[in-house]
């Protein structure tokens, strides 16, 4: 409650001293305050992973990293704004103070907000800062309960700014990058983090754990004491309606290791990121149960948290991996959930790829280069291990993954078409050079169009299809600034001798509304689409799901091998593609 007030105060003293300045020098502090918590958002986790954690207390690095990187820039920027703009109005007293107060109260709502997101990224003892934390923490020595809810602060200005920096970086501040895909929920992450007693690290280096498998489970269990020196038992607990419990095997690397070179944790620590039923949007959660403790018993069981007598959702226990360096963690997600990373305290990440969890598009090679289909080819969902593996950095992972083996150079299209609408089309001989298109499958046997099968290619380059699986959903900002902004100019594949080939056009087959629809964008040239390539017309990021196709195309060197596709970032969004032997045709 304290710090609740304390927020209260500074929000409104903010607020009262931008609006006393009028409304015009208000604006410009909206202006750059907004502009400054979304560097700061979109740039803390690669700058404290990468410049701050290695070379100091790793815990403290995140927290660190986000005042500095908003404090610094909005301090320079209102100085130099102070020097060269005049910043008194003509606007009658009333407006000048209304609008005023306004713009204050947002430039404190996200000035206040990034101050008490980067407090409770600091290692505060059970992450408790004047008495309060963010999710309830369960002392294992009592017999409370603790909550799975968490505790917001009055008015949630850290709500607001996260919020605010997740947005904007999702759409003209991405660069590339998604906070989103990467973080669903940046405060409650920050609650469950923290949320352990002292001396239990917060911070584990990127790449430093993987998944080793992952499956569903019929059941959970309790443990009851047994009576003076009876053995305890175990009670199951069937899964909940519309609910399921995953398993995920992780295994923690040496990099994992905390300063006193040991897996140390809490279950909180671990987090399933995916998506939610039916839906592009994620969610996040927490894991709530463990492998039991006793290797000898030949029955393996996972534990929910349970203290004394007490059904406790969960207790803030303290871990090691039972065996080796693998940990089996169970979360409790809704029935039909995709997941699609798993977090490790902060900085660790590690993409899921299971024939449970993932969904993909369609096999998109056609059979011969003289063929052409005239329905969709067949979606085949890959099994484990059958997508491309990252080259993460930074603690990213894939806004979209490479399907393996079934990309391929060529310039024939999956399909026939013979009834199409389209704009600035280019083509001749049944083969597009350049423009965009949209046909509904189910009218190209009447269609009366030039029939167009091929995707025309300069004598000099390759054309390579790069399959993908998922396309990067967006925010709503983001999805309002892609009408004008390009969204896919950062996908590009490299070769062996470090050449980038930047993204050239795209297609998709994806049932749109119960219509099989197949939609095209192509610039044929190695800098033509530049500016050009626009969010599909027909086919949205919610029908990239269940039997679908979708597909990047790259004009490239004949005789060059691919090695990696990036779909972003400071190459810390990388598909190792050496193993899929990508070489262009001589």
């Amino acid at each position: 409650m304290l710090l609740s007030i304390i927020i209260v105060v500074l929000i409104l003293a903010v607020a009262y001293v931008q609006a006393s300045q009028g409304w015009y020098s208000a604006m410009i502090m909206a202006i750059l305050t907004v502009t400054c918590a979304a560097l700061a958002f979109g740039a803390y986790d690669y700058v404290a992973v990468n410049y701050l954690a290695p070379y100091w207390k790793p815990s403290y690095a995140h927290g660190i990293a986000i005042a500095a990187l908003f404090g610094i820039p909005l301090i320079v920027l209102r100085l130099i704004f102070d020097r060269t703009i005049r910043r008194t109005t003509l606007l009658p007293l009333m407006i000048d103070r209304a609008g005023g107060g306004i713009c204050g109260f947002i430039t404190a709502m996200t000035m206040v907000g990034v101050l008490a997101y980067a407090m409770q990224l600091l290692p505060f003892d059970k992450g408790a800062i004047l008495g309060y934390s963010r999710v309830d923490v369960a002392d294992p020595q009592a017999d409370k309960p603790a909550g799975m809810t968490a505790n917001d602060l009055w008015l949630s200005p850290d709500r607001f700014a996260a919020g605010m920096g997740t947005m904007l970086t999702a759409g003209v501040y991405g660069g590339g990058s998604s906070l989103y895909q990467d973080h669903p929920n940046l405060v409650q992450e920050a609650g469950w983090t923290n949320s352990v007693p002292a001396g239990v690290s917060l911070f584990a280096q990127p790449g430093s754990i993987s998944v080793v498998g992952t499956d569903t489970l019929p059941e959970l269990f309790s443990i009851k004491p047994g009576e003076k020196n009876a053995p305890p038992s175990y009670e199951a607990i069937p899964v909940p309606d519309g609910k399921e419990f995953r398993l995920v095997k992780v295994k923690l690397g040496d990099k994992a290791r905390d300063e006193k070179k040991s897996h140390v944790f809490t279950l909180r620590q671990f987090r399933l990121a995916g998506r939610k039923p039916g839906s592009a949007s994620l969610m996040e959660v927490h894991a709530i149960a463990i492998q039991q403790e006793d290797a000898a018993d030949p029955t393996n069981r996972y534990i929910r948290s349970r203290k004394g007598r007490s059904e406790m959702p969960v207790v803030d226990n303290v871990y090691t991996p039972r065996s080796g360096d693998v940990v089996e963690v169970v979360f409790e997600v809704p029935k039909g959930f995709e997941p699609t990373h798993v977090s490790y305290k902060r900085g660790a990440s590690a993409a899921i790829s299971t024939k449970d969890s993932e969904q993909t598009g369609s096999d998109t090679r056609p059979k011969k280069e003289s063929e052409s289909a005239a329905t969709p080819p067949a979606a085949t969902p890959p099994a484990a291990g059958e997508t491309v593996p990252s080259r993460s950095r930074g603690g990213n992972i894939r806004g979209i993954t490479t399907k393996a083996g079934r990309s391929f150079f060529g310039d024939a299209l999956p399909l026939e078409i013979k009834a199409y609408r389209g704009s600035n089309i280019d083509q001749r001989a049944g083969a597009i050079s350049s423009g965009s298109l949209v046909a509904e499958l189910d009218k190209q046997s009447a269609g009366t169009e030039q029939p167009l099968s091929k995707l025309a290619v300069p004598e000099d380059k390759r054309l390579l299809q790069l399959s993908i699986s998922k396309l990067q959903a967006r925010s709503g900002i983001g999805k309002i600034l892609s009408q004008v902004v390009t969204t896919v100019q950062n996908y590009a594949v490299e070769d062996a001798n470090g050449n980038r080939y930047e993204v050239v056009g795209k297609y998709a087959v994806a049932d749109v509304g119960g219509t099989n629809v197949f939609e095209l964008q192509y610039f044929g040239g190695a800098d033509a689409a530049a500016g050009r390539m626009q969010p599909f017309d027909r086919i949205k990021d919610s029908h990239l799901k269940g039997d679908y196709a979708f597909v990047l195309l790259f004009l490239v060197n004949p005789g060059a091998n691919i090695t990696s596709f990036s779909s972003g970032g400071e190459a810390s969004r990388a598909d190792d593609l050496t193993g899929e032997n990508l070489t262009a045709p001589k």
